[in-house]
């Protein structure tokens, strides 16, 4: 409690791409895993660093 008030962030994932271009590594989101080979195959022949960002669906096994 915070001056007799609940207080809890709302708490986001930062854009993990624009991010990792912000440092000057190479990013990009593989939204369909169909994609997924295709974003594999260029970032292990990209000359530096890659971030793939594989956003993940999960249904948490309890009551929020």
């Amino acid at each position: 409690m915070f001056a007799g008030r609940w207080g809890e962030p709302d708490l986001a994932n930062p854009n993990f791409p624009a991010l990792a271009r912000a440092f000057g590594l190479e990013g990009r989101r593989v939204e369909r895993v169909e994609d997924l080979p295709g974003a594999l195959e260029k970032a292990l022949t990209h000359e530096g660093p890659t971030v793939l960002e594989l956003p993940v669906a999960i249904t948490p096994p309890w009551a929020l």
